[in-house]
């Protein structure tokens, strides 16, 4: 009975045991067969592609604030010169879908929080769009005069942006096809079909603000100044695996 036991107890160990080496191994166990198991050969390349991109829009907002004692004044005063910017903004042919207004309060005044009203504070906030750059200039010089008190600042777009993505993808494919044929022939071996693509996505030209036209109106030093609009690179990155083949 008790040699029983110790067989038993063996035969435990023994379970036990494989049973820890399952448990602190089957990672590598499993990599291993997998690895082995491949009977393709193949070969993994990164491919680059760039491309340059021109804005060819113009983004930005201007503030309209009016004070005064009564609230129906500064309200109206500043619907007044709402009015007349947006006016001038559809005189000069920039359709009415990119004129947007973004923001429209109305908010009392006081020396300090525990001050009484002494008046109200109305400001309305607009967004505009545009394809040209010499209108921008044009636009700005004018608000002085149209009682716009700032004029935000601009951020640059191109509407060919997603073909240029995937323009810039296309030249990654073919760089990662161009780095796998020159590295195969070395081998002496041919590239057959992709067995995996993994897109490392594009990264785009991040939005390109410029202090033009920024702070107020009618004290900003910056308005008369020109904006070079420039190309910004689009960089996209794709990982490749081909298969290999004998020549």
């Amino acid at each position: 009975m008790n040699s029983l036991n110790t067989i038993n107890m063996k035969n435990l160990s023994l379970i036990i045991s494989a049973g820890m080496l399952l448990l602190f191994f089957p990672k590598k166990t499993i990599q291993a067969q997998t690895t082995t198991s491949l009977s393709t050969p193949f070969i993994q390349v990164t491919g680059k592609g760039r491309v340059l991109i021109v804005p060819d829009e113009i983004l930005f907002s201007y503030t309209i604030t009016n004070s005064n004692e009564d609230l129906k004044v500064a309200r109206s005063e500043n619907n007044m010169t709402s009015l007349k910017s947006i006016n001038y903004l559809k005189g000069l042919g920039i359709p009415d879908r990119h004129i947007q207004t973004q923001y429209v309060a109305i908010s009392p005044v006081r020396h300090n929080h525990q001050a009484p009203i002494t008046g109200f504070r109305a400001t309305q906030t607009i967004n505009v769009c545009i394809d040209d750059l010499p209108t921008y200039e044009k636009i700005v010089d004018a608000f002085l005069d149209l009682g716009v008190n700032q004029i935000n600042n601009p951020s640059f777009r191109s509407t060919s942006l997603a073909a240029k993505t995937i323009e810039a993808e296309e030249l990654a494919l073919l760089n990662a096809k161009e780095q796998a044929e020159r590295m195969a022939k070395t081998l002496g071996m041919r590239v057959g079909l992709p067995l995996q693509i993994i897109d490392q996505g594009a990264r785009q030209p991040k939005s390109n603000n410029n202090a033009y036209g920024s702070g107020s109106a009618g004290s900003s030093g910056n308005l008369e100044e020109s904006i070079a609009l420039g190309e910004s690179p689009i960089h996209a990155s794709v990982t490749v695996v081909f298969s290999l083949l004998k020549e």
